[in-house]
């Protein structure tokens, strides 16, 4: 019994301190998901390099679950708390309406992808041959190589803009919303990591497969992500 009281004493202090960070810091936190949709995008690519034979079902079903529950509740964050904000601070030369619409168009485009990839991804899971590898294995590639990209343009601009424009009573908004989210969701409440963007930045370009296109999107970036004072 008191095993089980000082369980939920450290859970309830748990549920504090993360309370307390997505208000003090809820641009760290989105850092934060990035970084685990990266790490979703690590297990995807690995689950396409072992078939048909060598599935980790492990990895699997961690990925199912960030696709099913995570992935939605961050375009929450994004798309009605990060993104109205940033729309309502952004001055003129920022130029960001456009980038936030095409990041939210894909953020729908992800979520019915990511609905088909959960039902491949159960099946392996329980060991259950999911149809043709090599299609399914064109579908696993075709989500993480995409989202990867995504995850550039929200590091590398969208990020460093938030923090640049924003105010902190935007930030105790910010961090308000997306606690909202969460206990819509009756989330299991853990303390974030602080990621800076910096890091998060670096862990998008050092996965993101490099293409001609890429490498054209990234000096787009270099032009738009110097935003006047």
């Amino acid at each position: 019994m008191k095993a089980v009281i000082r369980r939920n004493s450290v859970r309830s202090l748990q549920a504090e301190a993360a309370r307390a960070d997505f208000i003090r810091n809820p641009i760290d936190v989105l850092a934060s998901d990035h970084r685990c949709r990266l790490r979703s995008c690590d297990f995807l690519e690995q689950i396409a390099d072992s078939l048909p034979d060598t599935v980790n079902s492990a990895f699997c079903k961690k990925t199912i679950s960030r696709l099913r529950y995570d992935l939605p509740i961050h375009h929450l964050d994004e798309n009605q708390a990060l993104f109205p904000l940033l729309r309502r601070r952004s001055k003129l030369g920022d130029n960001i309406d456009g980038v936030l619409d095409q990041l939210e168009a894909e953020h729908s485009a992800d979520e019915s992808y990511a609905a088909e990839l959960t039902e491949c991804l159960t099946l392996l899971a329980r060991g259950e041959p999911p149809g043709d590898p090599n299609m399914i294995g064109y579908m696993l590639r075709g989500f993480f190589e995409s989202h990867r990209r995504h995850l550039i343009w929200e590091c590398e601009l969208v990020l460093p803009l938030a923090r640049k424009r924003l105010r902190a009573a935007d930030l105790e908004e910010l961090g308000q919303k997306m606690i909202s989210h969460r206990d819509a969701q009756q989330v299991i409440w853990l303390t974030p990591f602080n990621v800076d963007d910096k890091k998060c930045q670096d862990n998008c370009r050092s996965r993101a497969n490099r293409s001609d296109a890429d490498h054209e999107m990234s000096s787009d970036l270099e032009n738009v992500v110097k935003f006047p004072l």
